[in-house]
């Protein structure tokens, strides 16, 4: 990865409060410590999971955002809680930003967004080992990006305290030269003792363009 692109992956990272990363060659939805007779038994259910999941990525990050009165409308409309500023802080850290929490018909969902000058629209839920699938999440990236040129910011593999994240970005860049991020990471134990695995994706603008 040249040098240039190394800078612009912590860059992005930092951003979303990850330290300089260490790229790795291969990122999937499924926690690495997955048992995979867990996986089996809740295969359904982590399916149907991951597709409401990206029904609420479109609706609130790109349908709606970065409009953030048509979020927080979008978000009245499914009975979200808003997030108290000490609820943001936990998310966002010193970077401002709201936040909400909602519950779906398969999980706690959350939702975030980081204002300027990090521009994000971000949803996390919690699984039971993340998602075995990975295709539905390429194939709605592709559906949301077409028309426009990608290419890989690089993957992670890092553990901070006891949380081991797994990470990958990609930028989409438009004929008009917009240019935005999608990044999806999954965040386990670093023990490996189990405990489930949050699952986040996030939409980041990186200039103005498409809005």
């Amino acid at each position: 990865m040249p040098a240039e692109r190394d800078a612009e992956v912590d860059a992005i990272l930092q951003s979303l409060h990850f330290s300089p990363v260490q790229p790795t060659p291969e990122f999937s939805l499924l926690a690495p410590d997955a048992d995979p007779s867990q996986v089996a038994a809740n295969s359904a259910a982590l399916a149907a999971q991951l597709t409401e999941m990206l029904t609420l990525y479109q609706d609130i990050c790109f349908t709606a955002y970065p409009d953030e009165p048509a979020v927080s409308d979008a978000m009245n409309a499914r009975h979200a809680r808003a997030f108290s500023r000490s609820e943001v802080r936990r998310y966002l850290h010193d970077d401002p930003g709201v936040g909400w929490a909602l519950r779906g018909s398969t999980g706690e969902f959350v939702i975030t967004i980081e204002q300027p000058p990090f521009r994000t629209c971000a949803i996390r839920t919690m699984t039971v080992a993340g998602f075995p699938d990975a295709q539905p999440y390429v194939d709605f990236a592709a559906r949301v990006e077409v028309g426009r040129s990608a290419t890989s910011i690089g993957s992670i593999d890092r553990i901070i305290g006891n949380v081991r994240t797994r990470a990958r970005g990609d930028q989409y860049v438009g004929a008009d030269g917009s240019n935005e991020n999608l990044l999806a990471f999954v965040s386990t134990p670093a023990s490996g003792s189990g405990g489930g695995a949050e699952i986040r994706f996030a939409r980041q603008f990186v200039s103005q363009g498409r809005h």
